[in-house]
């Protein structure tokens, strides 16, 4: 009887390492060999891909690279990713910011993060340095990044000027339309378990809601599949069939339309059911 209890102990163990031995490691590819290491730490930064676009990508680290980084400090880690530890992004993959920009200090008020850094900053690549600050780190509750060099605010880098670094100034803009006079930009977010794309699309389709829509279920023709109503600050969409809306989706058509209109309230139905809804003035 004691036997039968231990092995099936010792399956039970198992199986349980089997099932929970993914989430813990993360298989690196290295020439023809397969190199399994121990992940202490993880987190999302937006760095440029071979392709020239910012992705926002999962970093996975080593005990040994993670030691590197500040612990227990999510915006000097992200910050050390970006600037002084960018050997440590994934292969494939650069940061736009200047190498040599210490992170001296920072502060978060009122949904407002301040980062005193060095002059080095400045000579970060341009008008993707601003958009890999501002999508790196306005998340959650930060709404706009505020850089400071000896205590100055600085507006520029290199040749590009902003006056706010806030998800306004959009991302890897892509235009579909030569009329930029009459465009509409609009930015659509798209996101997997390890990456976030985000693109800033120039167009002439006057219907913002349909334009989100067609470009999170990439479908043409949209008219079929929903309805919805705008209001003053609020946004009701109501599908007719809810087998299009998988989780993901739902995710992404959210976060693209809280992106794209100046709303308090936005909610996603079914013909029968509320599948999604947020207010964010029960958030603040």
């Amino acid at each position: 009887m004691k036997k039968k209890i231990l092995v099936s102990i010792v399956l039970g163990v198992l199986v349980l390492t089997a099932v929970l031995l993914p989430g813990y490691i993360y298989k690196r590819s290295l020439g023809n060999n397969d190199e399994i290491i121990n992940i202490v730490y993880s987190e999302k930064v937006f760095a440029l891909n071979d392709s020239g676009k910012l992705i926002g990508q999962v970093v996975a680290l080593s005990q040994e690279d993670a030691s590197k980084l500040t612990m227990s400090d999510e915006i000097r880690q992200k910050w050390e990713l970006l600037t002084t530890h960018q050997e440590l992004l994934p292969d494939g993959y650069s940061s736009v910011l200047s190498n040599k920009a210490n992170l001296v200090d920072y502060k978060i008020e009122e949904n407002v993060l301040s980062i005193s850094t060095t002059s080095d900053i400045t000579t970060s690549f341009g008008r993707k340095a601003a958009e890999a600050i501002v999508w790196t780190f306005c998340e959650h509750d930060i709404k706009e990044v505020v850089l400071k060099v000896n205590d100055e605010v600085i507006s520029n880098f290199n040749d590009f000027t902003f006056k706010k670094l806030t998800k306004d100034i959009g991302i890897n803009f892509t235009y579909e339309t030569m009329f930029l006079h009459e465009a509409t930009a609009t930015t659509i977010v798209k996101t997997t378990e390890t990456q976030t794309i985000a693109t800033t699309y120039f167009h002439l389709n006057s219907d913002v809601c349909d334009y989100i829509v067609s470009k999170i279920l990439d479908t043409s023709s949209v008219s079929d599949l929903y309805d919805y109503e705008l209001g003053v600050d609020y946004l009701n969409m109501t599908f007719n069939d809810k087998s299009v809306l998988p989780s993901g989706v739902i995710d992404d058509l959210s976060t693209s339309v809280m992106l794209n209109f100046d709303i308090n309230r936005f909610s996603l139905n079914d013909l029968e059911t509320v599948l999604y809804e947020i207010d964010i003035t029960q958030q603040e």
